[in-house]
């Protein structure tokens, strides 16, 4: 006799034959140790927030690795422009104070 799986929250009863095709449906990701045997049935009492967790879980669970940990450059490469540009720009300043200290002294008749 095959198992049927049932799982109970505040919006109705789910069931099924298989876990698979539970979790499937439910898009969850729920364990044969979670459920509670009763005769040849497994059933499950949840609540909205634990539903909600086991959907994440299963969420998650999809997400490949590499990309959680991927690392973007971009912030990087932005920095280093405004690096450069802050570079030239001390350039020009420090350029234009030495004028401006020879066109004072000039007119000063130093």
């Amino acid at each position: 006799m095959k198992n049927k799986y049932f799982v109970i929250t505040d919006n109705g009863v789910v069931y099924s034959s298989s876990l698979k095709l539970l979790n499937k449906k439910n898009k969850t990701q729920f364990k044969e140790d979670d459920f509670k045997s009763f005769g040849g049935e497994r059933i499950l009492y949840l609540n909205d927030s634990d539903i909600t967790y086991q959907r994440d879980l299963n969420y998650l669970s999809q997400i490949p690795i590499s990309k959680l940990y991927s690392v973007d450059r971009k912030p990087f490469y932005v920095q280093l422009i405004s690096f450069l540009f802050l570079i030239i720009i001390l350039i020009q300043v420090s350029n234009c104070s030495s004028l401006l200290v020879k066109l004072v002294n000039y007119f000063s008749g130093r």
